[in-house]
């Protein structure tokens, strides 16, 4: 994986290379909206807002591989949750974030869109 900063200085990218191919793209916000924040559990969340995966190179672990990038990322960086928001037009998605923790949260915008969110636990000092 390969992370560079985008454009607005906010969202930033990080991709998954097979020798010379990007098979994947993660796309996330360290300072999500305030409107993608009131659906959140925690304070400090980190907005998912783009996962891609080449049409390829699915069923490869790809997706898989770039979340738990961006989860261990996001605990790391002292992020409490990561909350991501999907079109209908995605809805075979929502079963990979399912299969991965996150928790539906229901629909926003009229139905056509809904919220996924995964709490992280704070880590405990030994």
């Amino acid at each position: 994986t390969l992370e560079t900063p985008g454009e607005d200085g906010g969202e930033k990218f990080a991709v998954a290379v097979d020798g010379e191919e990007v098979v994947g793209i993660i796309g996330y916000d360290e300072n999500p909206r305030s409107s993608i924040r009131l659906h959140g559990r925690s304070e400090h969340p980190l907005q998912l807002s783009v996962l891609m995966v080449s049409k390829t190179q699915t069923k490869r672990g790809i997706g898989s591989l770039l979340l738990a990038w961006l989860e261990n990322r996001a605990r790391h960086g002292g992020f409490s949750e990561i909350i991501l928001t999907s079109s209908v037009r995605w809805k075979d998605s929502w079963s990979f974030y399912l299969r991965h923790r996150y928790a539906d949260m229901g629909e926003i915008q009229g139905g056509h869109t809904r919220i996924f969110s995964k709490i992280f636990l704070p880590k405990v000092e030994k």
